[in-house]
């Protein structure tokens, strides 16, 4: 739980098609908690980290990351740039290896990294 949490980022990939619908849909919800979007693009591991530091330059103490292959593969990168701006995080299902679901993330300053198979 993130207390007083009024702005959230979400960072996708631009490059990815599937992005605007994403971002679309999660302003959507947020309307309806009172909580703001603030879209991020990154399409690359450096973008990954400008992303990262432009949240945590606006005080932003959440952020999701969407589904894409890029952020898949940084994946590590981005749990560590959460928890070292200590920035809350929620990250893409994936399908795991064993053929369940996994989330993978954390909530900086309130959980260890970890991965949740449902």
């Amino acid at each position: 739980m993130v207390p007083k949490l009024s702005r959230v980022a979400i960072v996708t990939n631009p490059e990815n098609p599937n992005s605007p619908a994403v971002i679309k849909n999660a302003q959507s919800a947020a309307e309806k908690v009172g909580l703001l979007i603030v879209p991020v693009e990154a399409r690359s591991a450096q973008e990954i980290e400008d992303a990262f530091a432009s949240v945590a330059k606006q005080s932003i103490a959440a952020v999701m990351v969407g589904l894409d292959a890029t952020f898949f593969v940084q994946r590590e990168r981005i749990v560590q740039l959460a928890l070292r701006n200590r920035i809350a995080s929620i990250h893409a299902r994936i399908r795991g290896s064993r053929g369940t679901d996994e989330l993978w993330g954390e909530f900086a300053g309130v959980l260890p990294p970890c991965r949740v198979v449902c």
